[in-house]
């Protein structure tokens, strides 16, 4: 009996702190819980696009499908809205196949279903007026734009949709298919198709991969620092383009276009490449190049003819300078020539005068006809030839009389040079065609042509009473020594009729080439000024919409800040709230789990108690028995 009194207070006890450690254990778990959620809050509560570990790791996926219910987005562009411009985490776009139709600028890596089933395309062009009532020029006119450093694009095609072949040296018909703006960024398995400059590889570090790049003219460009391995370039030029123009614009800068073991095919006739800047450098290694590369590869042409100078030593020149010859330079002279007679006709330029030659002007009808001394004694010559034919009959005229005309109408042409009544004909009559030469010479139009009559001076020496010959001998002796004089004197002196025709010739000259002068500085002033005021009229427009653009860009990274402090405000609002909520119940269940545990000790307390008094009656009853 009293065993099983002693079992029933065990097992009593036993009960009440198992109560205990059971209420105990049932807060312990409570608080364990809400410690994990409040790191699971923690956790999910930090930004995505926070500074990652990895940079190549991504952090989040979007995929985009032109069918809504496969993706969350069914355009690339409202696929990029979400991303934040501030963005240091990798963040995947996955493209489903398609054409999307849109005009991008992503900060993010896209990879598509593959290039000839994913493609992306736009049909703006330079010349195409934008939202600004400005052409939207080569920059702005990309398909594709990247400006954030770290793109990634793999399996999709760029296209400049409905982009024309424009003709070799048209302006505004760039195209441009992708811009790449950014550092890092790499290409792997994509197309870029277009015409005109369809890849603007622009700044950066950037790296092609497997890629197919189409175009016609310039259709690699920029200033990038390029690697294009194992891709394949093909020229769909229909008369002549360069596969290149890079913009290397400093020897310090390390930019350069590098093309290994790459493939050029197409049609057309094309140039390797073309300097776009000072110091442009491409090479070409292990590539195969189809038989539409031009045998002269690339398009500079620099070369020098017969400069003077310290510096025109040839040389030191680079080995694609070129020294030419004649036959290379005259087209340059001849095109240089044909443009300045263009400017200026040849009758309204003025006939220098050559000096030290003394030139007798003869009015000769409405012509004017110049004559040198040499010729001058050739026609006196001749005047002694016809005079000594009056005296010793045709044969002399034949010998002597022939050769003084030959020796009159040398070098020129009598049809040019002498007037019709000098002129040597066929006529049976010797005698007339002397007559008349004595008379033109003698007088032409009321002038005297020489400064002596030999004729005259012969008749005056016969008159005298000498014989023909020695008449004949004097005079040509006289007029001998006569040209010397007149010849030296003219070395130095001229008459006074020449300069002052000369004098007037020349300000007549001088006059003329004043008022062109005038007119043609008018003209430019005017040009000049009319260029001033349109590129201030310009430099304002273009102030005003940069001021514009940074107000609006300000007002939306504002608008950004707001948006998101506010979304930041309400998910701090309402995790306050959940924790205040929590916080409520836990001191609920507290005070509950309190109020247990005092209730349970009161219990104890009155169980030990009963327990107590039960066994001091038992004690007592057993005493008392035993007594």
């Amino acid at each position: 009996m009293i065993m099983r009194l002693l079992m029933f207070v065990v097992l009593l006890i036993g009960a009440t702190f198992s109560v205990t450690s059971s209420s105990l254990s049932q807060y312990e778990v409570i608080e364990k819980q809400y410690l994990n959620w409040v790191r699971h809050r923690s956790f999910h509560k930090q930004s995505l696009f926070g500074k990652p570990k990895n940079k190549l790791k991504p952090c989040l996926n979007i995929r985009v499908n032109k069918k809504p219910s496969l993706a969350g987005f069914s355009s690339v562009r409202k696929a990029i809205r979400p991303i934040p411009i501030i963005n240091q985490c990798r963040v995947v776009i996955s493209i489903g196949a398609g054409t999307y139709r849109d005009k991008i600028e992503v900060p993010a890596t896209m990879a598509g279903a593959g290039a000839d089933k994913t493609v992306i395309e736009w049909d703006d062009t330079a010349d195409k007026m934008g939202q600004s009532d400005h052409s939207l020029g080569i920059y702005d006119s990309a398909t594709f734009a990247i400006n954030s450093p770290y793109f990634i694009a793999k399996n999709i095609t760029f296209k400049k949709n409905k982009a024309p072949l424009p003709p070799s040296g048209a302006l505004g018909k760039q195209a441009v298919a992708l811009r790449i703006s950014a550092d890092a960024a790499a290409f792997i398995g994509c197309k870029f198709i277009g015409a005109q400059d369809t890849l603007y590889d622009h700044i950066g570090r950037h790296y092609f991969k497997d890629c197919y790049i189409e175009g016609s003219v310039d259709f690699i460009f920029g200033n990038g620092r390029s690697l294009y391995k194992d891709c394949h370039l093909h020229a769909v030029t229909n008369s002549y383009g360069a596969l290149t123009a890079q913009k290397r614009e400093s020897f310090l800068e390390e930019t350069v276009f590098s093309f290994v073991n790459c493939r050029v095919t197409g049609s057309g006739e094309l140039y390797l490449g073309r300097a776009l800047g000072v110091f442009s450098r491409v090479v070409f290694v292990y590539t195969y190049m189809d038989k539409i590369i031009t045998p002269r590869g690339w398009t500079v042409f620099y070369g020098q003819y017969k400069c003077s100078g310290p510096g025109a030593d040839f040389g030191g020149r680079v080995s694609w300078a070129r020294e030419l010859n004649k036959s290379q330079a005259k087209p340059f002279i001849s095109n240089q020539q044909r443009k300045a007679s263009l400017r200026f006709p040849r009758q309204e330029l003025p006939m220098p005068i050559p000096f030290p030659v003394l030139q007798q002007l003869s009015l000769i009808g409405n012509s004017i006809r110049i004559f040198s001394l040499n010729q001058i004694s050739n026609l006196m010559a001749a005047v002694a030839a016809c005079k000594r034919l009056s005296k010793i009959g045709t044969n002399s005229w034949m010998t002597s009389g022939v050769s003084r005309f030959k020796g009159v109408v040398s070098p020129l042409d009598t049809s040019t040079f002498l007037p019709s009544a000098i002129r040597l004909s066929a006529s049976p009559s010797p005698f007339s065609q002397c007559r008349h030469v004595s008379q033109q010479l003698v007088k032409s139009n009321g002038k005297r042509l020489f400064l002596i009559d030999t004729l005259a001076l012969v008749r005056r020496f016969e008159a005298e009473g000498l014989p023909s010959k020695q008449a004949e001998a004097i005079t040509v002796a006289i007029t001998e020594v006569l040209n010397g004089s007149l010849e030296n004197l003219s070395l130095s002196v001229v008459s006074r009729a020449d300069m002052q025709k000369s004098q007037m010739t020349q300000e007549s000259n001088l006059s003329k080439l004043k008022s062109e002068v005038q007119s043609s500085q008018e003209h430019h002033y005017s040009l000049l000024q009319h260029e001033n005021e349109k590129l201030r009229h310009d430099i304002e427009k273009m102030r005003s919409e940069l001021r514009h653009e940074i107000d609006k860009v300000i007002a939306e990274h504002r608008l950004d800040l707001n948006l998101e402090r506010g979304r930041i405000r309400d998910e701090l609002t309402d995790q306050s709230a959940v924790t205040s909520n929590l916080t409520n119940t836990l001191d609920r269940e507290i005070h509950t789990l309190k109020a247990h545990l005092e209730g349970a000790k009161y219990d104890l307390i009155k169980y030990c108690i009963g327990t107590l008094v039960s066994i001091s009656a038992v004690g007592l009853a057993m005493v008392r028995i035993l007594v």
